[in-house]
């Protein structure tokens, strides 16, 4: 699974059934983006993912 789908099911575990996501959903309005960054070495290797939220994710 990518990042922003295991975001997003961690958001509506919350919920005890769709109704309850909807009626949340429509008082938050749109949800903010969310853009995973590549982790890299010194080498340039990739070694992982990086989500807003985590200390190294700088804009």
């Amino acid at each position: 699974m990518i990042p922003p789908t295991i975001s997003n099911l961690e958001y509506l575990a919350q919920f005890d059934d769709a109704d309850d996501a909807l009626v949340a959903a429509a008082t938050i309005g749109t949800p903010p983006a969310i853009l995973p960054r590549l982790r890299t070495d010194a080498d340039g290797r990739v070694v992982g993912v990086i989500l807003p939220g985590d200390a190294d994710y700088a804009r």
